[in-house]
């Protein structure tokens, strides 16, 4: 799906995740601080990058359900939670679901 003039940040995840979004429950995706994630999510000289957008899509075929929902901001927490085992991870604040097909 693509939105013309807006920066959009793909993201693909597990049912139970995704319908937690979409139901309000869940208010911030965690990611790995790892290679992948710091390009996606951060600037060269270490600051955050912005979005508009984050396309959220519940798995990989080609007619997975999507939601389109605001991104308000990334920030990077240091406090180790159990399901990471990095000492860093991402945390991924989201704003209103806008548009779920």
């Amino acid at each position: 799906m693509k939105v013309p003039g807006k920066k959009v940040l793909f993201l693909t995840l597990k049912k139970e995740f995704y319908d937690q979004i979409k139901n309000g429950e869940k208010t911030s995706e965690f990611r790995e601080y790892k290679k992948h994630w710091i390009q996606k999510l951060l600037n060269e000289d270490g600051s955050s990058k912005t979005y508009d957008l984050i396309l959220f899509q519940n798995g990989y075929q080609t007619n997975a359900p999507q939601m389109l929902v605001e991104f308000k901001r990334v920030k990077i927490n240091k406090e180790r939670i159990n399901w990471f085992k990095s000492e860093k991870y991402f945390e991924i604040e989201l704003g209103k679901v806008i548009l779920i097909t």
